[in-house]
């Protein structure tokens, strides 16, 4: 659990849904879709949208300034390439806030031909020109995971003196695990300690959550997310689980409607076409379902034995008691309840093991219709049995 400095530090998620999850390969949001998704975090409790790139065109532009008419409760932010016509574009745009992409590691700084001179004196530069033209300017380090650490705090240095109010630090390929990211982030907070931090994460290697939470640890104050982990390769860090990472693993209470996750999940991935497995965290369809029936006993008793949280709390309506092959007596009576019907214990172990040959047989789970089926067999049996003894 954190600390109560940890509590009292201003801590938020930003959402690039519509800038770094759109970046996947295939994904196109519409106007409409970007405006309703837009609307829709919002509602959720997300406190900073990044909402578009400028510099991909005046339809874009067009579709960001829409967003801003919303006049939505939180942070519209601009995302730009380190370039001032970048940012006279997000002028145009009517969001208050921009974020300028700088390159800090050797290899990015020799992809985009510069130099860690040339990358100083270029953020001395356009941080200036941005905070006289944005009500708050964040500042990416991209792919900082993989640069020089005294050249990453040379930089953060110079962003903060220049009027950066955040600096953000990119895990850009996912090579970070949560160690090296608490440490990095724990280090640039001792030496620039009145900069706000914020990580960006991809999920390369499955640990952008973790990552998220690590960096939260380590001191930063927001960390950028996406709706389902939508982005390019294997996606960003996941909004859901980061969000509930952080209320159940850290117990921190952010201003946020977690019970808005489900639908917000289900739309996204209808919208993009990307689907959404059985076994997500949070909102796959089998995550609060349970079958094996030592599970099956303690969720009956007390379902905080095998359950974080309730289904509720992330907008799921029920848990779901599966019969099937791994299937207990527990599972049986509960579900026979749901009928009006009883089974003694005898009939029970009999129903139990017809379930088990069934599920066996098919390769699969039974649905109720297929349970009271052979329940009525199994009765059907047990009153011929009475007969003849």
């Amino acid at each position: 659990m954190t600390s109560i400095a940890e509590k009292k530090r201003h801590i938020y998620l930003i959402d690039t849904t519509l800038r770094d999850g759109e970046q996947a390969p295939g994904v196109v949001f519409s106007p409409f879709q970007r405006l309703r998704l837009a609307y829709l975090l919002s509602e959720a409790g997300v406190k900073e949208l990044e909402i578009g790139n400028p510099a991909m065109g005046a339809e874009e532009c067009r579709v960001m300034g829409e967003i801003a008419k919303l006049d939505l409760p939180l942070r519209l932010t601009a995302w730009c390439r380190a370039r001032k016509e970048d940012i006279d574009q997000a002028c145009q745009t009517g969001v208050e806030s921009v974020h300028l992409s700088f390159p800090v590691s050797s290899l990015h700084i020799r992809i985009m031909k510069s130099s860690t001179r040339k990358v100083l004196e270029l953020a001395a530069e356009l941080i200036p020109y941005a905070a006289k033209r944005f009500e708050f300017v964040s500042v990416g380090a991209q792919d900082a995971s993989r640069a020089e650490r005294r050249f990453l705090h040379r930089f953060a240095r110079i962003a903060h003196r220049a009027g950066a109010n955040r600096l953000r630090l990119a895990d850009t390929v996912g090579v970070w695990n949560p160690i090296q990211a608490r440490s990095a982030f724990a280090a640039l907070k001792k030496k620039e300690p009145g900069l706000e931090l914020g990580f960006h994460g991809h999920n390369d290697l499955g640990m952008a959550t973790a990552n998220a939470v690590a960096a939260i640890l380590g001191g930063a104050n927001s960390v950028d997310v996406t709706v389902n982990g939508l982005g390019e390769r294997a996606g960003n860090a996941p909004l859901e689980q980061v969000a509930m990472a952080l209320k159940v693993s850290l117990g921190l209470e952010m201003e946020f409607n977690h019970n808005h996750l489900n639908n917000l999940c289900r739309e996204v991935a209808q919208i993009s076409g990307r689907s959404i497995s059985a076994d997500r965290p949070l909102v796959g369809s089998a995550v609060f379902s349970h079958e094996s029936g030592v599970h099956v006993k303690g969720i009956l008793f007390d379902p905080s034995s095998y359950e974080a949280f309730p289904p509720q709390s992330v907008g799921r309506v029920k848990r779901e008691i599966i019969v099937g092959r791994h299937s207990g007596r527990a599972a049986l009576r509960h579900t026979l309840s749901r009928y009006g019907l009883t089974l003694d214990e005898a009939a029970l172990s009999r129903l139990n093991s017809e379930v088990r040959f069934k599920a066996e047989r098919l390769a699969r789970s039974l649905s109720e219709e297929e349970l009271l089926v052979l329940a009525q067999k199994v009765s059907v049996e047990q009153i011929r049995d009475r007969r003849h003894q």
